[in-house]
């Protein structure tokens, strides 16, 4: 007797199935989250003081932190651009 094996041809879209859904919570959370925030902030009073205070120290050591160093997108006046004119361009389109 002889086995046929069956693939399973939707197997590898299981995957991106399971990640996107992820995807979805994880931003539908933050979105509950940062509503929550402002619903309490909305209703004033010491828990909306409590609250504005916390999201700021939150935001400063978010800032501070080792991971957030951004890398610099413009460069420096003293470096040649590539091509004459093309980086003030970005910076001021209306110049």
């Amino acid at each position: 007797m002889v086995e046929i094996a069956m693939s399973y041809p939707l197997g590898p879209w299981n995957a991106w199935v399971a990640l996107s859904a992820q995807v979805v919570r994880m931003c539908w959370e933050a979105q509950a989250v940062m509503f929550l925030r402002g619903l309490r902030m909305a209703q004033g009073g010491a828990k909306a003081e409590a609250e504005a205070q916390r999201m700021i120290t939150e935001k400063v050591a978010a800032t501070l932190s080792p991971g957030a160093t951004c890398p610099p997108i413009v460069e420096r006046e003293s470096q040649p651009a590539r091509q004459p004119g093309v980086l003030r361009a970005a910076i001021n389109p209306w110049s």
